[in-house]
């Protein structure tokens, strides 16, 4: 089994959401169950230059300046780097086992560095298998298909084809490929937001707007609660959709690990979202939070759930509202005790992500962003 590490990035904006992708398993690593006893959650161990990790097992994907690096943070090495040019934009970076996927914007279609709009750039889907040294690229469309994530032999990806009118926050499908037979399917039936999405044990949750009336300016807003977001599952092997959470308000940001799916709820009509635990098996949802600040982002892994959390600060880097200043912390929770401990230390942390070896988040500066590892 493996070992729980922390990992701290800060991400350019344009990149948006990412979440790494991750083979799990049954048991509880005792290795997971030790990190929760260190008494220094600021201890770091690494620290690399980059804007973002993905994560699998005891390797970490970064995206740097100028490359993509694979280290196997076991045994302190680099294994790969894959050549970037500065003129691209990254948008997504996830792995599974040996697999990488990314996007890559064609820069020929970036018509203005000052004005951009993604939805009216040609980006697609790469894959990369650094045990056999082959990269390939997966799709090859002048439309934008971006942000993907993979689990075993399938990725799935955010796509505007189907978008006629390209208008600000766009029009998207989530679209889905087996890696083994190389079949492509759309597995979403209305045109949405789509905008996190995450896929594991067969399963695909994803947050939809089929339920939201309202202007495109409200769409636009991530964390407002008019913005009815609601979660859906999709069942690979069934070709199944199922509605997991339709409320008045806004859910979104969705993970799934085994039976259960975590999301940051905003049916309090507030901004401050709490985190919900879903059982698939019971049908029940239980709150994590419930309070007056914000908690988002949760990911999930065996029997821990990780998210951001504003109790001791915000999360926004540069600013202080309401009297707080940049504080925001990740916090991992444990289903079956039922009890939470704070991982991080002073300064806004944020965008976590666990596997069975770690827990990432970013470390949210203006300049010289770090992957760290604790």
């Amino acid at each position: 089994m493996k070992r729980h590490v922390y990992v701290l990035i800060t991400i350019l904006v344009i990149q948006g959401l990412l979440v790494s992708g991750c083979t799990k398993s049954s048991e509880i690593p005792l290795t997971i169950k030790k990190i929760t006893e260190k008494s220094n959650p600021s201890n770091i161990e690494y620290s690399f230059d980059g804007f973002y990790g993905a994560l699998d097992g005891d390797t970490i994907t970064i995206i740097s300046l100028n490359s993509i690096q694979i280290y196997d943070l076991k045994n302190g090495k680099l294994l790969k780097e894959i050549p970037i040019s500065k003129e691209y934009s990254i948008l997504g970076l996830d792995m599974s086992e040996s697999v990488i996927t990314w996007a890559e914007i064609d820069p020929q279609s970036i018509k203005s560095s000052e004005s951009r709009s993604l939805g009216k750039e040609d980006s697609n889907i790469f894959i990369y298998n650094y045990k056999t040294n082959e990269k390939k690229q997966l799709t090859n469309d002048v439309r934008v298909q971006s942000y993907p994530k993979v689990w075993k032999n399938y990725l799935i990806w955010q796509d505007n084809r189907d978008d006629k009118t390209q208008e600000y926050p766009g029009m998207w499908s989530l679209y889905l490929c087996d890696l083994n037979t190389g079949e492509e399917k759309k597995i979403t039936s209305t045109l949405a937001a789509h905008a996190t999405y995450n896929i594991s044990d067969n399963k695909i949750v994803w947050e939809d707007e089929r339920n939201f009336e309202g202007s495109n300016g409200i769409r636009g807003g991530d964390n407002l609660p008019e913005n009815n977001k609601d979660i859906y599952l999709y069942d690979i092997k069934t070709g199944e959709e199922r509605a997991i959470a339709t409320g008045s308000y806004m859910e979104s940001k969705p993970d799934i690990y085994g039976y259960y799916i975590t999301w940051e709820d905003r049916n309090n009509n507030t901004l401050d979202a709490d985190i919900v635990l879903y059982d698939l098996k019971s049908n029940k949802r239980f709150y994590l939070t419930k309070d007056k600040v914000d908690q988002g982002t949760p990911q999930i892994y065996e029997n821990y759930v990780v998210w951001m959390d504003e109790r001791r600060g915000i999360s926004t880097n540069d600013l202080i509202i309401n009297g707080k200043e940049p504080n925001s912390d990740i916090v991992l929770y444990h289903i079956q005790n039922k009890t939470e401990r704070i991982l991080t230390g002073d300064e806004p942390q944020i965008l976590p992500n666990i596997s069975s070896e770690w827990v990432s988040f970013v470390l949210s500066r203006q300049a010289g962003s770090k992957v760290q590892v604790v």
